[in-house]
């Protein structure tokens, strides 16, 4: 299933463009797509990471196999430890590894099972290596049911931990950034699974051609309890490092409450273990190997996502960031373009096939009337206003910043033209070395891409009462669309859009949004979900005119 995501590693590039006042420095985020891609990858691996490996043992003979359409009750044999290992590739190209294991473990005096999975990978982004890693656990019952989890995300000296445990029908959830801690809680019920539901399902009870199953699973870093359908499809032979295999593939659509879709393969053995899993999301692929295979750095580095990712566009659009209307077609080989970018005041999406969208965007300034749009602006909600662990606008040295970048001035449309120019100058160090960092960080290291630019922005605007959040989509520049975070900002009776990283007074039509989070509670990330539709899925954009 798909498991957690988000490890923005990005690259940053500096280009210069004519805008009709000169030559201005362009600071891009290449694939904040770089560190934004960082987490979305991470998703991805985690997605066809599986978890809880039992190919060691064939299935106990008390399992019996339900009807279609029924999760089964979960019931694991005795067993000792046992653990796999996985060679990683995204988009044809070795990554890394994954290390799975499950073992029997005492729980406060009474039976559990311990599933774990370490991932590590090692990428290029602009030619510079990117190595991260991560660690996720369940604790269950052998019934099935969740008693604790945890996952850690580590990279380039940051991590992001989550720890959660069962109360009752809630399942309360620690997580520990580089910002503020919170304490979060998710509705819950005895049959939701944690990060290790399908294999532990699959563990239980294996499937044979033709049943279905449906899962409720937690899916890390996003916090989102998703519903997983399982269909079984027939049995294959499938050629593995390790040799030959007869194995039973299966379908897995993975739903989140947005509505997302994402979908993986596995093919299992009959003792319910994935010995290969492919996920659509950037065609990534777990196959079990050995732990000298799976460790060899032989053929890593092949893949560099700050370049491979990179959408161009033909032809060039002139001046791009001075554009008041741009209309570009998409093309999205594996998905509908006009079921992932969103139709928002400023853009418009107008279906031409299932795989072929018009795409229209309209220039975002608090100097221009809004477009004539069918679309409604909607309010804030009070996340757009409130502090949160990335976005402290609470915070007195956030407050004191807010107050020296707005300085005498009320009005709001010129508070927010004064904070866009303030952040754009602020950071001093335009790097791709840091991390997801808050805006309290930002505050301290004034350096940073464009996710740091973007938290700072929404802090100060919060700070003086103006509502922001982030905006999540893809960048033109030098002939290409790279994948870029900026803000948005409700500005009297609208929400206008703001780039700290131009300081331009808002956005031109070379801005295509895929979505926007005001990034705070459990599931903060989940707006990011929208990238994994378009990363690695053949998208391709051409200009059809420009204004």
């Amino acid at each position: 299933m798909l498991t957690p995501f988000f490890s923005f590693f990005y690259q940053e590039t500096s280009a210069r463009y004519a805008d009709g006042r000169g030559r201005l420095l362009f600071w891009v985020t290449r694939c904040k797509s770089a560190r934004f891609v960082r987490w979305l990858i991470l998703g991805v691996l985690w997605a066809v990471a599986g978890g809880c490996e039992t190919a060691s043992q064939p299935a106990d003979s008390s399992h019996t196999v339900l009807p279609s359409d029924s999760a089964p009750e979960q019931v694991l044999p005795a067993l000792s430890k046992r653990e796999s290992w996985y060679s990683m590739s995204i988009l044809g190209a070795k990554v890394g590894y994954q290390h799975t294991w499950i073992e029997p473990v005492e729980h406060k005096g009474r039976p559990a099972i311990r599933c774990e999975t370490f991932s590590r990978f090692r990428v290029l982004r602009s030619g510079a290596p990117l190595v991260t890693e991560i660690r996720f656990f369940d604790l269950t019952t052998p019934e099935g049911r969740l008693v604790e989890l945890g996952s850690e995300v580590i990279q380039g000296g940051a991590s992001l931990k989550t720890q959660g445990r069962v109360q009752g029908d809630q399942l309360v959830l620690a997580i520990a950034t580089q910002g503020r801690p919170q304490e979060l809680t998710l509705p819950w019920k005895p049959e939701y699974g944690g990060f290790h539901a399908v294999e532990l399902s699959l563990a239980s009870a294996p499937m044979k051609p033709g049943q279905t199953r449906t899962l409720q699973a937690l899916v890390a870093v996003v916090n989102q309890t998703a519903t997983v359908e399982l269909r079984a499809i027939q049995e294959e032979t499938v050629r593995l490092p390790i040799g030959e295999f007869r194995l039973l593939r299966i379908e897995s659509t993975t739903r989140f409450p947005s509505g997302q879709t994402f979908r993986d393969t596995y093919w299992i053995d009959s003792a319910g273990a994935a010995l290969k899993v492919h996920s659509q999301a950037m065609n990534a692929e777990l196959t079990v190997t050995s732990r000298q295979l799976a460790e060899d750095p032989a053929g890593l580095e092949k893949l560099d996502l700050a370049l491979d990712q990179a959408i161009p566009v033909e032809p060039r659009l002139v001046r791009p960031h001075q554009t008041t209307r741009v209309r570009y077609r998409m093309h999205l080989e594996q998905g509908n373009p006009a079921q992932v970018f969103p139709q928002t005041p400023y853009q418009e999406v107008r279906s031409v096939d299932e795989h072929t969208a018009e795409l229209v965007v309209w220039a975002s300034r608090p100097t221009l009337p809004p477009p004539k749009t069918n679309v409604r602006y909607e309010p804030p909600g009070e996340y757009d206003r409130k502090p949160n662990s990335f976005i402290q606008s609470d915070h007195p040295r956030i407050a004191a910043l807010a107050r020296q970048a707005v300085g005498q001035e009320k009005n709001p449309r010129q508070q927010a033209l004064q904070l866009e120019r303030f952040v754009h100058g602020y950071l001093r160090s335009k790097n791709f070395s840091t991390g997801f960092a808050s805006a309290l960080e930002v505050l301290q290291s004034r350096e940073g891409d464009c996710t740091e630019h973007a938290v700072l922005l929404a802090a100060l605007a919060r700070a003086v009462g103006i509502p922001a959040r982030t905006a999540i989509g893809l960048v033109y520049q030098d002939g290409k669309f790279y994948y870029h975070m900026w803000n948005e900002l409700y500005v009297e009776d609208r929400w206008i859009a703001f780039d700290a990283t131009l300081a331009d007074g808002g956005v031109g039509g070379a801005h295509i949004q895929l979505a926007h989070s005001h990034l705070h509670g459990a599931n903060a990330f989940s707006a990011f979900l929208p990238v994994l539709n378009v990363l690695g899925q053949g998208l391709r954009i051409e200009l059809i005119d420009q204004q």
